[in-house]
Order: C-alpha cells, then structure tokens, then sequence
C-alpha cells in the first residue's frame, strides 16, 4: 500500500513537471509569433513615386505599323473553260485592261456563227414581212412570230460576243503579278483565283489608335512613314480612313496612303507612323510606368498615407514614356511607378529617391 501511494506521487511529480515544460514553450512561441507580427507589421516596401502634373504634351502621336499594298484582286474566269494561253507570269507587270490570258474559245466561236448567220436570214425575214404586214399579205400573228424569231436570236448573238469577250482574263488595275496559281492546259473554274494582282503604285499602313488618339486625327492629314529596320527612310502619306467604331480592343483603325513611286517599298515590312496633332497643350500627365495592366483596362496605385491605394483611370495620348490622364486622378496626387508586383490594396510603402 505505501509502495502504491509513492507511485502515484512520482506519476503526480511527472505529469506536473511535464505540463510546466509545455507552458514555457508554447509562450515562447507566442513571443516570437508576436515579436514576427510586429516585424511584418511594420515592414514597408520601397517604391518609387511620382507627381502627377499638368504639362506641355508632345505634339505627334507614333504607332508601330505594317505596309500592305493598297490594292490587291484575285484574278479570276467568269465561264469555265480550259486556259489556252496565259501572258503574265510571276512578277509580271501588267496595265489595266491588259489580257493575262484566255480561256478556250472554238465552241463558243462555233456557235456564234451558226448564230449570225440564222440571224441574217430571219433579219430579211423580219424585213419582208413587215412590207407584207401594211399591204395586208400577212395576218399580224404570222408577223408577230418572225419578229420574235428574230429579236430572239439576235439577244443570242449578243450574249455569244459578251462570252467570247468575258473568254478572255483582263487586268482590273495596273500591277504586279505577286501570285500565280494556274498552268497553260489547266481547266479554270469561276471563283478559283488564277493569279493575285497587286497594286505597287501607292502602298498603306493601319494604325491602330486609341479614343483620345483618333480624336485628334482627321482625314486628309499628312502622317510621316518611317521605313526601314534602321529607319532610314521616310515618307509622306495621307490619311484616307478613320473607323466610326471601335474594335474588341478599343482601338480605332486609321489607315494611311503613301506613294511608292517605281515599286521600290516592299509591301510586308514593318514601319512606323508618326501622326501631327493640332499643336501642343497641357495636359494632366503620369509616367507610363505607373499603368498597371494594359491601356484597356488600366489602373494605377497611389500613395496615401503610406500605403498602397489602388485606382482605376482612364488614359489618353501617349508620347516620350508619359501617358495623359483623362479621368481618375487630380494634379499633385503621387501615382507608384515602381514594384506594382509586390502591392496590393492597403500595403504599406515606402517612398524611397531613385538613385
């Protein structure tokens, strides 16, 4: 019995000893989970900011662009027939109304003078019988019937001549013959492309422009192409084609004429296109930096009182890395234009001075 009651004092002893052990170690866990909390809490990522303010905008507007030709038509028969000859070959330059080629033509040739000769003989016809018709020698069926006869088939002749004039294939436009699809011997089918025409004499670009952008471009306004992987060469254009919408992306198409005197631009390439606005003006300006997102949705963070504010914008031009602000920021308010990545609504930050 004394044994049994000394054993349960050292059991008592242990389990008291072992929960004192775990007291002091959870609370010191909770101290470093406290002295953590407060590092996190008072820790703040640099940024850098700026001021938004209002200044002299830039005067032209640039866009990335790529020269396509000004026209190009898919060269095609109108009848089917076997091509029997064929003049324009790849790289073939060509002057509107020019024949490239010609389909077969025997049968239709054929008919057309088994036509003209029927159509001889019912014009004498025709002819007599109207004398006969006014000294009453024929009733006016029997006339009405030769005069059909005739106007008949001479519709045929006239659509026979349009076949064999269709037979040939005609140049729409003056051109280069970029693409060449047939073979002399091959039969041709309406609506399968013989050969691509390309018109060389004037090429254009399209840029795409935003709201604000397309507001201050009209058509008839000159805009500086710059051609060239070194852009070494510029010309001039016009531009022809402001779209009344907007596409998916919000953008407007512009499209812009220039001449290419000699075909000596290659359509294909990529270029730049400068637009000149109406002149300088102020306008409420912020580092493009400080976009997060794209310029179709676009939003920035601003400082206040040391943390991270995030707002939506609406953007306009954009010109020498500063994009005017149309909506969402007044002048003075400091805009982030670095480590967007690490922020969110609320984090606390520190302005720090770019070295």
């Amino acid at each position: 019995m004394k044994k049994r009651t000394i054993f349960f004092i050292v059991v008592l002893v242990a389990l008291a000893v072992l929960a004192t052990i775990r007291l002091v170690s959870n609370k010191k866990k909770i101290n470093e989970q406290k002295e953590v909390s407060m590092v996190d809490a008072n820790f703040k990522i640099p940024v850098n900011v700026a001021e938004a303010a209002v200044s002299p905008f830039g005067s032209s507007i640039t866009k990335t662009v790529s020269v396509n030709p000004n026209r190009e038509a898919k060269i095609m028969v109108s009848q089917p027939g076997q091509i029997v000859k064929w003049n324009a070959d790849l790289g073939a330059r060509v002057a509107q109304g020019a024949v490239m080629g010609h389909i077969d033509i025997k049968q239709t040739q054929l008919k057309l003078n088994s036509a003209e000769l029927a159509l001889k003989r019912l014009e004498k016809d025709y002819k007599r019988y109207s004398e006969l018709l006014e000294g009453g020698g024929v009733t006016e069926v029997n006339f009405d019937e030769v005069k059909f006869n005739y106007e008949n088939t001479k519709i045929q002749v006239d659509q026979l001549k349009q076949q064999l004039e269709d037979s040939y294939v005609r140049a729409p436009f003056s051109g280069v013959v970029t693409m060449k699809m047939i073979e002399l011997g091959e039969f041709a089918n309406p609506g399968s492309p013989l050969a691509i025409l390309t018109d060389v004499s004037s090429l254009k670009v399209i840029a795409r422009l935003n709201e604000a952008e397309a507001a201050a471009v009209k058509e008839g306004d000159k805009a500086t192409i710059t051609l060239g992987a070194e852009g070494n060469q510029s010309v001039e254009g016009r531009v022809t084609y402001i779209a009344p919408r907007a596409d998916a992306a919000r953008s407007f198409e512009v499209e812009i004429v220039f001449p290419n005197p000699g075909g000596k631009i290659k359509a294909g390439g990529f270029a730049t296109a400068s637009f000149g606005t109406a002149g300088e003006a102020n306008a409420l300006l912020i580092p493009r930096t400080s976009i997060v997102e794209s310029l179709k949705d676009p939003f920035v963070y601003m400082l206040k009182d040391g943390k991270a504010t995030r707002r939506n914008i609406k953007v306009g031009r954009e010109a020498n890395g500063f994009i005017e602000v149309l909506e969402g920021i007044q002048a003075g308010e400091k805009v982030i234009t670095t480590g967007q990545i690490n922020l969110e609504e609320g984090t606390p930050v520190e302005p720090v001075e770019k070295k």
